[in-house]
């Protein structure tokens, strides 16, 4: 590894670079454990089975960095990669996780970026998920979390194809 790829490492290592992120997820995960309570209760039935979230290793940003030509500086990870922090919800039906996506485009808070439809368009593998990237406010920033929504069976898919 070179200078300029350990000092971006390394950056990325901070816990202030983490922190944001870290926070980032939170929030969005307060948020569906909120939406979780709230349509379950008017479902009669469980409406999410599965949160959780992750922040992307520096290691792992650095290498889609990368493969994409970026500039190996820290703003431009943070300007450029939308899945730092990830967020992951699994719905047991597949109108739940449109009706999900719906529910959390509609908040004013979180600002809508990008929607990536691998449901209505797999990739090659047989993956497929809905990919919401917004932003959420973290202090005086925007930062940007790709939310997963998924069935059960994508998620399943989805596991076994990551082993692969």
């Amino acid at each position: 590894m070179n200078d300029i790829e350990l000092a971006l490492i390394q950056e990325m290592e901070q816990e202030a670079f983490r922190n944001v992120y870290e926070t980032a997820c939170k929030l969005v995960v307060e948020r569906l454990e909120q939406i979780q309570s709230q349509v379950s209760e008017q479902k009669e039935r469980n409406y999410i089975k599965d949160i959780d979230y992750r922040v992307k290793s520096p290691v792992s940003c650095l290498n889609k960095m990368q493969k994409k030509g970026y500039k190996l500086r820290i703003e431009t990870a943070n300007e450029k990669l939308n899945d730092i922090a990830g967020v992951r919800a699994v719905c047991y039906f597949l109108d739940d996780v449109y009706q999900l996506a719906d529910i959390l485009m509609g908040y004013s808070d979180f600002e809508f970026v990008k929607l990536k439809d691998y449901v209505k368009k797999p990739k090659a593998s047989g993956y497929q998920s809905l990919h919401i990237i917004v932003k959420v406010p973290v202090g005086e920033e925007k930062v940007k979390v790709e939310i997963q929504l998924r069935t059960r069976a994508m998620d399943f898919w989805a596991d076994i194809e990551h082993h692969f």
